[in-house]
């Protein structure tokens, strides 16, 4: 099986769904997790082999593991809400990526668009939650490289963190013939002087632009 989406939700929060009596959804009521059955078309208790599954918001790793729930986190996609998560302290370790939702209406809430690919989407479902929630190979790997631009300027605010720093250089960034050149030259004078802070901003913007 590839990539799944793990969905943090209880029978209570769904009230905003006009549908939510469709589909099996009422499972999530009595079991740590349920997952979506395709052939089917609605949710079943404890079905591990799904690539959509709804987990209790208060049920933690124990409880999910001991109800048989495997984590998979190189394909496992976790969308969350913000009040309660059970698996908040470590969601990091358990999950490919993950994001946070509200159980609302609006769009940017995320689980009602969610639902309503889960409710009404006659095939793709997975693929086009995945989509929606930025959970794409294209989306990811844009996100990832933000981070290594940020975590490598953040290195850069003091010259102590420049070789590390050049370690991380990416020759795709084309910076480090010019800016970060230029940031090492001034770099002896100390972090605060304004030739380094100029050189740092110069490095800034031609990263993140």
């Amino acid at each position: 099986m590839g990539k799944r989406i793990i969905i943090s939700t209880s029978w209570d929060k769904l009230d905003f769904l006009s549908n939510r009596e469709q589909k099996g959804l009422i499972f999530i009521e009595d079991n740590p997790f349920i997952g979506y059955n395709h052939e089917q078309n609605k949710f079943e208790s404890k079905k591990t082999d799904s690539d959509i599954i709804l987990i209790q918001d208060i049920a933690s790793q124990d409880i999910l593991q001991n109800d048989g729930f495997i984590f998979k986190k190189a394909t496992d996609y976790f969308l969350h809400h913000t009040n309660e998560n059970g698996l908040i302290d470590v969601q990091e370790d358990l999950f490919a990526k993950s994001i946070k939702g509200q159980h609302g209406t609006a769009e940017e809430h995320k689980y009602k668009p969610v639902f309503d690919i889960i409710l009404n989407s006659e095939d793709n479902k997975l693929n086009k939650i995945l989509n929606f929630l930025g959970f794409t190979e294209e989306k990811i790997k844009e996100e990832n490289e933000l981070e290594a631009k940020l975590n490598l300027l953040h290195l850069c605010l003091t010259p102590d963190g420049l070789l590390e720093a050049e370690e991380l250089l990416v020759d795709d960034w084309n910076v480090k013939e010019k800016e970060f050149k230029s940031l090492k030259e001034v770099s002896y004078n100390g972090a605060f002087n304004e030739n380094y802070v100029i050189a740092l901003v110069a490095l800034r913007d031609k990263l993140l632009a």
